[in-house]
């Protein structure tokens, strides 16, 4: 299936795109250029394929579902837990601490593969 975007007055492929974008010669040098979306693997994929250059960053929305759904998965016991631990990351992501985002939320993987083990 070919990589599409859709408005409600026309339609073109992702490869349509990219050569529309190049010919009016968006600058895509590194760090000069962002992609914010909603993470469907269509965009990204034909994002990366066309415009490998162009950093790619999830939607405050769907970052924030994703969130959510990570900590209902990780945090079966109590509603307090799971809200505490998604302000807490979204705090670290706003931050723009990436690094410490990452361990957060591998050692909450890590300990809810531990307490599976030992339950």
């Amino acid at each position: 299936m070919q990589n599409t975007v859709v408005d409600k007055k026309w339609e073109i492929t992702m490869d349509d795109f990219a050569k529309e974008i190049k010919s009016k010669g968006l600058d895509t040098s590194p760090c000069s250029q962002a992609l914010i979306s909603d993470g469907a693997p269509s965009i990204q994929d034909g994002f990366a394929k066309h415009f490998s250059d162009i950093d790619q960053i999830l939607d405050e929305f769907h970052f924030s579902e994703h969130l959510n759904l990570s900590a209902r998965l990780a945090f079966t016991d109590t509603e307090l837990e799971r809200k505490q631990w998604v302000k807490s990351c979204k705090g670290l992501a706003f931050a723009n601490d990436s690094t410490a985002l990452l361990e957060k939320i591998s050692d909450t993987k890590n300990n809810q593969s531990d307490k599976e083990v030992k339950e």
